[in-house]
């Protein structure tokens, strides 16, 4: 990796740091206020929020859900309530879109060895951030951050940083990705490539870091009960695949929906179609970016099928008219985030190697992808639909605890049949 002037080194700094806030308040504001900032969701409020309360942090931090680990939503919603009552759905979806949007600045720099091209780059750092598929039940969610911790994770360790702040970046990316996530430690295949063949011992730490996370996380899995998954079997794995991800990373759900209702598999076979000619086009020009292809291709399609087959209720995701991208697009946005990454990274070698009316042919179907994305991104902005049955989290804060005789106020979030239990000394107190 070729280190950059101190100057330039700033100033590229202070650019991404411009970014990683813009990006920030843009999730923030990604639905029309006061959605935007004043919705609690789902497991965000009885799980985190509520445990956080009641669990002391050293005792908590490690506490399983749902059968494993989740590290660093236990850390954001710790600090979260340290805020006032009335300002913790703020607080947690601010901590979710900084997190997030940081993850994109740590894929940016990440991947300067594998893809060259700044501008390319920027697009696979921007799809963490605008994944129209990822700013539905996931948005401002620190409970769903695990599925973008294992998407950035993936470029992490093959990450081979300059300096010991690039080196301690990348372990907490790692190690956070794993301890929320046991899905993460199926990149262990990353790991032993690095054993072999990355051969300075600072550059080996972030393996040492993997595996005592892995271990941690497998010793909570293994001792922690799980609900039964039902899962999805084998042979609807594929095709739930290339419509949920393939299809889905290009138009999102409105474009998605509305090809698949149309055209049905045919949509889906041009959008496989389009993928194979653009990973075929970038893969045989030599250089390390293919390391990049096939590692995101790999997982991609891997992690989904672990999704699908141990998740819950999944079953009912299998591709049928008319479909509704609305039911747990969470299982997608970890391979489709992977494969955008392989897309983007094999399009920019056949531009970069391309020449003439060829190299003219390719930017312009390049342009046409990231305007087919666009349109995905602009139909994903907006209320969520179907829209949260529940009061804003600031009308319910000044609702409970109403009476002096209340010892613990209850407050409803979304979706409908949620809630929080918050005891009323914080509440009072934030009056």
């Amino acid at each position: 990796m070729q280190r950059l002037r101190r100057s330039e080194s700033i100033r590229t700094a202070a650019i991404v740091a411009g970014l990683v806030v813009l990006a920030t308040v843009a999730l923030v504001l990604w639905r029309p206020w006061p959605s935007a900032v004043d919705v609690i969701w789902a497991e965000d409020g009885p799980v985190f929020l509520y445990q956080s309360l009641h669990i002391r942090f050293e005792d908590i931090v490690l506490w399983p859900y749902n059968g494993y680990a989740h590290v660093v939503p236990r850390l954001l919603t710790k600090a979260v309530t340290l805020l006032p009552v009335t300002w913790w759905a703020l607080g947690l979806a601010t901590a979710s879109a900084l997190v997030r949007a940081g993850l994109g600045a740590v894929v940016w720099y990440s991947l300067a060895a594998h893809v060259p091209s700044r501008f390319a780059r920027a697009l696979i750092a921007a799809a963490l951030v605008t994944l129209p598929l990822g700013n539905y039940e996931t948005l401002d969610s620190v409970a769903n951050l695990h599925w973008f911790l294992t998407a950035a994770a993936l470029p992490a360790l093959l990450w081979v940083p300059a300096t010991w702040r690039g080196r301690v970046i990348q372990w907490l990316v790692v190690a956070g990705a794993v301890l929320s996530d046991p899905v993460t430690s199926l990149l262990a295949p990353l790991v032993l490539a690095r054993l072999v063949l990355v051969r300075r011992w600072p550059d080996q730490v972030v393996s040492v870091v993997f595996v005592a996370a892995s271990a941690v996380q497998a010793v909570i899995v293994v001792g922690t009960s799980r609900a039964t998954a039902s899962g999805m079997g084998l042979k609807d794995i594929a095709p739930t695949y290339l419509v949920r991800v393939v299809l889905a990373a290009f138009g999102g759900k409105g474009g998605t929906e509305w090809a698949f209702g149309r055209a049905g598999w045919l949509a889906v076979a041009a959008a496989v179609l389009v993928s194979a000619v653009v990973l075929a086009l970038g893969f045989r020009e030599p250089g390390p970016h293919r390391v990049l292809i096939v590692s995101s291709l790999l997982a991609s399609a891997g992690l989904f099928a672990v999704a699908m087959r141990f998740g819950i209720l999944t079953g009912n995701l299998t591709p049928t008219r008319p479909l509704n991208l609305f039911l747990s697009p969470r299982y997608s946005v970890t391979a489709a985030v992977l494969l955008l990454t392989a897309l983007v990274a094999a399009g920019a070698a056949a531009l970069r190697a391309g020449r003439g009316r060829a190299r003219l042919l390719m930017g312009a179907g390049a342009a046409g992808l990231i305007a087919i994305y666009a349109v995905g991104v602009v139909l994903s902005v907006g209320p969520l639909e179907p829209a949260p049955e529940s009061a804003p989290w600031r009308v319910g804060v000044r609702q409970a605890c109403s009476t002096q005789a209340e010892v613990v106020g209850s407050i409803k979030i979304a979706p409908s049949g949620w809630t929080v239990e918050v005891p009323c000394t914080l509440i009072r107190a934030d009056r």
